[in-house]
């Protein structure tokens, strides 16, 4: 198991440096929302991304931005869908963020 009691065949070795510089502005402001909260960012769980955005600091394309960020920031590092909260949200209840920023919920979640 690693650090995050993850099993360590989940990891990428190495974990993509590039893809992790790429989204570090926008993967910023989530790791800052998990801090002032006192939640895990990395990996986040499911309820802390429902909690990010249910509560959001950025609407618009910017919420968007940061969905991606935080979908990309554990797909660089673990390649593992139990690893990424996004993905699972998306393939398993359905949340998606748009372009836009606005979110389609699942329907138990309206």
């Amino acid at each position: 198991m690693d650090e995050s009691d993850l099993p360590m065949e989940w990891r990428r070795q190495p974990p993509d440096e590039a893809e992790i510089a790429e989204v570090a502005s926008d993967w910023a402001v989530f790791v800052r929302y998990c801090e002032e909260r006192g939640l895990v960012a990395l990996p986040a769980s499911q309820d802390t991304v429902l909690a990010f955005l249910r509560d959001p600091p950025v609407v618009g394309p910017r919420l968007f931005a940061i969905w991606t960020a935080i979908d990309r920031q554990h797909e660089s590092i673990y390649w593992h869908i139990d690893a990424n909260a996004v993905l699972r949200l998306e393939t398993y209840s359905f949340v998606h963020v748009r372009t836009d920023g606005t979110i389609d919920w699942a329907p138990e979640r309206h």
